[in-house]
C-alpha cells in the first residue's frame, strides 16, 4: 500500500498537489481584504530553482526541485525549459526505490507545451518518455524510448501537461473569485482542471515565516482518477513572482502536503541573437 502510494505521489506531475490545513493547522491572519494582488511577472525568470519538501500524514517522504532553466528552440520556437526532479528521501528509498525527472518546454509566447519528457528510475530501471504536441493536427504524440511504442492522444492546440500548467498558473493575471480552465494531457487522455481564486492570506508556515498568498482550488476528474480526491489547494505569493509556498491535496491515503524549503531567484532572460 505504501509502495503505491508513493508511486502516485513522487510522480514529476505532483507539482499542484498539496497538504490539508485542518490537520496541519497553520496560522491565516484574517487581514484578507489588506492584501492586495500584484500584477503577475510578464515571463518566467530563467535560473529560479524551488526546493519543497513532502510530507504524508505529517511524515517527511521525497523532495521535488523545480528549476527553470533556460530558453531552447523547439522547432523554432523559443520554449522555456523548465527541469523538475522526484525523489524519496533516505528512508522512503528503502520502501520504494524511485526517482523521476522531467523536462517541460512550455511555448514562451503561448505558454502552452511544445514538448514534454519524463525519465523514470526504479530500482536502476530507466524508462524515457517523449510526448510532442502537434498543435496543427491538435495531437499529443508520445514515444516511449525504452519500449519502442508510439501512440497518439487528441488534444486542444493549447494544451498543458501537468509541470506546465502551474507556470501557467504563475503568470495569469489572477483575481479574487476569478475563474480559469486548463487542459491537460495525461497519461493516454485529455483532461480539464477548474481553477479559482478562492481567498487571499496572511500564511504563516513554521520556521520559513509568513507569506502574503493567493489560494487557488483546482478540481478535476484527473485527481480523482490518479488520487482518489478531486480537490487540491495551491498557495501562491501574492506578489508578481507568485512563488508556490504551499501544495496540499487529499488523497485515499491521507493528506498530502509540499512546502518550499528554498528559493532561488532567476533572471529576466536576454536575447543574444
Amino acid at each position: 500500500m505504501i509502495a503505491r502510494f508513493a508511486k502516485f505521489i513522487l510522480l514529476p506531475c505532483l507539482l499542484v498537489v498539496l497538504f490539508c490545513p485542518r490537520i496541519y493547522p497553520q496560522n491565516f491572519a484574517n487581514n484578507n481584504k489588506q492584501i492586495k494582488i500584484d500584477k503577475p511577472e510578464k515571463e518566467l525568470k530563467v535560473g529560479e530553482k524551488l526546493k519543497f519538501s513532502l510530507q504524508w500524514l505529517g511524515v517527511p517522504i521525497g523532495w521535488i526541485e523545480l528549476e527553470t532553466k533556460g530558453i531552447v528552440s523547439i522547432e523554432g520556437n523559443n520554449c522555456y525549459q523548465i527541469v523538475a526532479r522526484a525523489f524519496p528521501n533516505s528512508f522512503f528509498r528503502k520502501i520504494y526505490n524511485v526517482e523521476y525527472a522531467v523536462n517541460s518546454f512550455i511555448d514562451k509566447k503561448g505558454l502552452f507545451t511544445r514538448r514534454f519528457t519524463k525519465r523514470k528510475l526504479y530500482n536502476g530501471k530507466v524508462t524515457d518518455v517523449i510526448i510532442d504536441f502537434d498543435l496543427q493536427n491538435k495531437q499529443a504524440k508520445y514515444r516511449n524510448l525504452t519500449t519502442n511504442q508510439d501512440f497518439t492522444v487528441k488534444a486542444l492546440s493549447f494544451a498543458q501537461d501537468l509541470l506546465s500548467s502551474l507556470y501557467y498558473l504563475r503568470l495569469q493575471d489572477l483575481k479574487l473569485g476569478s475563474k480559469y480552465k486548463v487542459d491537460i494531457v495525461y497519461g493516454d487522455k485529455f483532461w480539464n482542471i477548474n481553477a479559482e481564486v478562492d481567498d487571499v492570506k496572511a500564511l504563516d508556515l513554521r520556521k520559513l515565516g509568513t507569506f502574503n498568498v493567493v489560494k487557488v482550488d483546482l478540481n478535476a476528474e484527473l485527481s480523482q482518477m490518479v488520487l482518489g480526491k478531486k480537490d487540491m489547494r495551491l498557495f501562491l505569493t501574492s506578489d508578481s513572482r507568485r512563488i508556490p509556498v504551499l501544495f496540499t491535496l487529499h488523497t485515499s491515503m491521507g493528506p498530502v502536503r509540499g512546502i518550499i524549503q528554498e528559493i532561488k531567484p532567476g533572471s529576466q532572460w536576454k536575447n543574444s541573437s
